[in-house]
């Protein structure tokens, strides 16, 4: 399944990215105005978010659950 866009107010946005650890350097002015770039997304079980070596101007930042990070080296999965 691919993933989901979610609509949430920018202000919705900045008090998530303010429970990660991402932000927890960052003054609530400075999360504000990054979360005005930002977008929501949903993603289901074993969606894949990126593929290794895919060029993508995006960066993603888990508010809630968890990821795996899958690399291959020489033909192998190395988790």
């Amino acid at each position: 399944m691919p993933l989901q866009k979610k609509s949430y107010s920018e202000e919705e946005l900045a008090n998530s990215l303010e429970l990660t650890r991402w932000a927890e350097n960052f003054s609530w002015d400075e999360i504000c105005a990054i979360s005005k770039h930002m977008e929501a997304y949903s993603a289901s079980k074993n969606t894949i978010i990126f593929n290794e070596g895919a060029e993508d101007n995006n960066m993603a930042i888990v508010i809630k659950g968890k990821v795996d990070i899958i690399k291959r080296e020489s033909g192998s999965k190395v988790n």
